[in-house]
């Protein structure tokens, strides 16, 4: 996660309730929302309309920023699990639909988050809305943000053993269906 700093005096007018300052925090920081997001939702619609509910969240919740970590910290937190907890209704629902036999065809996103448009890139991202949500969450922290397992245990407020147990758990299942797919 790139720390974007927000100084001490621009805290204080947000958590006041500066609609301004929300905007200006809003540019600084919305890119490297949106993108954690998009990493774990793997849909450029459901990662806009979740990062604007971020922002939300945050102005709404923003008496309860305690300025133990920087706002964009905060801020990344809210955004990881906003997104989780979409992913997991969203599997949920899917759960239910496939018990039901109702099936729905969700065409893919147009995506221009990957420059590599390789079969093999584009294989792996779809298998990986495949993994379970609290799997694939660590995961993409992990490998694709870049985060420590400290880092991930703090920011999801999990034991570190449990962090370890669900990346090696979602590499194992990615691996799975990636040479199911490839057979």
């Amino acid at each position: 996660m790139k720390d974007l700093k927000i100084d001490k005096e621009t805290a204080q007018r947000f958590i006041a309730g500066d609609k301004e300052t929300l905007a200006m925090i809003y540019k600084m920081t919305s890119e490297m929302i949106y993108n954690v997001v998009y990493r774990i939702v793997l849909n450029d619609a459901d990662a806009k309309d979740i990062t604007q509910d971020v922002y939300v969240k945050a102005y709404e919740k923003r008496t309860s920023f305690r300025g133990d970590a920087g706002v964009s910290t905060w801020l990344y937190k809210i955004a990881v699990n906003t997104a989780v907890n979409f992913s997991k209704r969203r599997s949920f629902i899917a759960g239910l639909q496939e018990k039901a036999g109702l099936f729905r065809y969700d065409p893919p996103a147009p995506d221009d988050r990957l420059e590599d448009d390789r079969e093999d890139i584009k294989l792996v991202k779809q298998l990986l809305k495949r993994v379970r949500p609290d799997h694939r969450t660590c995961l993409v922290l992990r490998e694709i943000e870049g985060l420590s397992y400290q880092e991930i245990s703090e920011l999801l407020g999990l034991n570190i053993g449990t962090v370890r147990s669900r990346i090696n758990r979602g590499r194992n299942e990615l691996k799975i269906l990636y040479e199911k797919a490839v057979k």
